[in-house]
């Protein structure tokens, strides 16, 4: 495709008033919905502790604090004949539109989507080679920030966990993207294994631009900074939870370490965990357990608290009534988590600590927690 790409939502193209030409041109074969429209309640946090978030930062927080309710329109798949996949899983449809569903995390920072270069007048161009083509039909679960453990959770496996909801054809595949780190890689292979056994994977790289013959493109049930589709995730809690289920109730206390990581570094990590364990807590490391490992383990926790990362997304499997403490460095007001808790049924505080050095992107940075107030805060 050498020509300009203009930008769509799919609802556009799906439910324009020309809906028959529009869908034609587009390649759309056919929409399917999933689920209806709706809407979720956010129970306001038990605390939020601002006082050493940045100051020009909490304005932001007022106003996600103020996000109380959720609408959602109705989920719905479309197969797209001849659609191109690039980037981190951007679709263009046959007649040069970027779905704008499939860039949202892009666009929405005024980026181009990865593989993609500005063109005049809010268009774009591929920069990839010209597109290899894929025979048959595939589900596209390729989503922005893929190589994310937890993005991969909420974005492709809760989509995943609704397949049984969607027509699929006989030798349906999957495309993802391939993953470099093998914990994650092993991980997203369990998930597949799971909520779709025997189903075939094509893992697209971030600089090839594919044209699928079939492509099934779900809309995100994923949505930054505040949406994530309820049924999505209680289906893929109830596939993954399925033999936790009949456990014990929960009762572990959890603190969760990122082991080393040095985005978002906890400098007085060694104070804090020494306080929780006290109070009769465990520290843990979820990476180092398979998939149905992490959920048992929080499927069995009564309290958890962590610094803000992929391996609190495991918060989706708590048990509702489970308490939560979110550690965040000051340069990161991210709702991801509070809308995470509510899923969960969980009870959800967040502490912010000063950040430490500023030599890294915004919400990289290494920050320090007051201990007095962290020991206030900690769930019991």
């Amino acid at each position: 495709m050498d020509g300009e790409i203009s930008v769509a939502p799919l609802a556009d193209l799906i439910e324009h008033k020309r809906m028959v030409a529009t869908r034609n041109a587009a390649g759309v074969r056919g929409v399917d919905t999933l689920l209806p429209a709706g809407g979720y309640a956010r129970p306001a946090p038990r605390a939020v502790d601002t006082a050493a978030l940045d100051v020009d930062l909490r304005d932001t927080m007022r106003d996600i604090l103020a996000n109380a309710r959720q609408g959602y329109g109705p989920l719905r798949t479309a197969t797209l004949k001849d659609a191109i996949v690039a980037g981190q899983g951007s679709v263009v449809t046959r007649d040069a539109h970027l779905v704008r569903d499939s860039a949202t995390e892009f666009l929405a920072q005024d980026r181009p989507p990865d593989g993609f270069a500005r063109a005049e007048a809010g268009r774009f161009r591929l920069t990839t080679p010209p597109p290899r083509r894929i025979e048959g039909t595939a589900l596209l679960l390729k989503r922005p920030w893929w190589r994310n453990y937890g993005h991969w959770l909420v974005d492709s496996a809760a989509t995943l966990a609704l397949a049984a909801r969607m027509r699929l054809p006989a030798n349906w595949r999957i495309i993802l993207g391939r993953q470099e780190s093998a914990p994650v890689r092993a991980l997203v292979a369990q998930t597949v294994a799971l909520l779709a056994p025997g189903v075939a994977v094509l893992e697209h790289p971030d600089d090839e631009a594919w044209r699928v013959d079939d492509l099934i493109y779900p809309a995100p049930v994923h949505v930054p900074p505040l949406f994530k589709q309820p049924e999505g995730l209680a289906a893929l809690r109830a596939l993954v939870l399925r033999e936790s289920l009949a456990a014990p109730a929960a009762h572990r206390r959890l603190f969760v370490s990122r082991g080393g990581h040095p985005a978002r570094r906890l400098d007085n990590e060694a104070a804090l965990i020494a306080i929780a364990v006290e109070a009769g807590y465990e520290v843990v490391q979820p990476e180092r357990l398979d998939l149905l490992g992490q959920g048992a383990l929080f499927r069995a926790a009564s309290c958890v608290v962590g610094v803000k990362g992929a391996a609190l997304a495991n918060i989706a499997f708590c048990a509702p009534g489970a308490s939560v403490l979110v550690l965040s460095p000051g340069d990161f007001p991210d709702p991801f988590f509070w809308d995470l808790a509510c899923h969960a049924g969980a009870t959800y505080a967040e502490l912010f600590g000063a950040v430490t050095a500023r030599d890294r992107p915004r919400s990289h940075n290494p920050f320090r927690v007051d201990p007095d107030r962290f020991t206030e805060l900690l769930p019991r």
